[in-house]
């Protein structure tokens, strides 16, 4: 890992930035050696699954599931969060739902399983329609999962209206937000002040999703943040 981990994380950094040949070409070269990182096959996952690759993404968290040797890669719940939306994708209802509810159980902070059941049940009634908007969605998802604040949940949701989502996309949107924010308030725990710290980027969020759901859509993206990063999340 010692050798690949600074090139994973650099094509990951890439891929944040939207430079996603230069990310996948790290990628791969992080990848090539003979003792792979599997959190860097979760990484290519990710990119190929916004790519439209779902064969080789689903092979690539089939890799960081099974993980590597002494590494606790079956415990990280980012993996199971990018097969279930890599099946979903594939038309696999039922089997991404089982991987979203996996993903909510190896989570460092604990949800209801409700949270995976919404968010497969967006996927499966609006990717057809709003394909684009859902697709940034969960984009925002996989960095915010890793990085709370760059750029943020606020600089995200701006991405997602950009798409234009249609009105019950948005209150869809709407419901799984304040389901998760209602969660992660009444979290007492060790992670305590990183659930705080979602709890505010995803307020932010609210507060934007909110605004134009009462407005045709038509706003600007907002800014960019900061980064950051904390425990393992959805």
């Amino acid at each position: 890992r010692g050798e690949t981990w600074p090139v994973a994380r650099r094509g990951w950094s890439l891929h944040c930035l939207g430079r996603e040949d230069e990310a996948l070409a790290a990628l791969d070269e992080a990848l090539s050696g003979p003792e792979p990182w599997w959190y860097a096959f979760s990484m290519r996952g990710w990119l190929r699954w916004q790519r439209g690759d779902l064969v080789e993404a689903e092979a690539d968290f089939d890799r960081a599931i099974a993980g590597v040797p002494g590494d606790a890669a079956q415990a990280d719940p980012w993996a199971w969060t990018g097969r279930g939306v890599v099946r979903a994708y594939r038309g696999r209802h039922d089997q991404a739902r089982a991987d979203l509810r996996e993903a909510i159980a190896r989570g460092d902070l604990p949800m209801a399983p409700q949270v995976a059941d919404d968010l497969a049940e967006l996927i499966r009634v609006h990717l057809g329609r709003d394909r684009a908007a859902v697709t940034e969605g969960l984009r925002s998802l996989s960095i915010l999962s890793r990085q709370v604040r760059w750029p943020g949940l606020h600089e995200h949701v701006g991405a997602f209206l950009a798409h234009r989502p249609s009105p019950r996309l948005l209150l869809a949107a709407l419901a799984l937000a304040r389901r998760a924010n209602a969660e992660l308030r009444a979290y007492r725990g060790r992670h305590q002040r990183f659930a705080a710290l979602l709890v505010e980027e995803i307020s932010r969020g609210l507060r934007l999703l909110q605004a134009a759901a009462h407005r045709p859509p038509s706003g600007p993206p907002q800014p960019l943040g900061e980064p950051g990063s904390g425990p393992r999340t959805l």
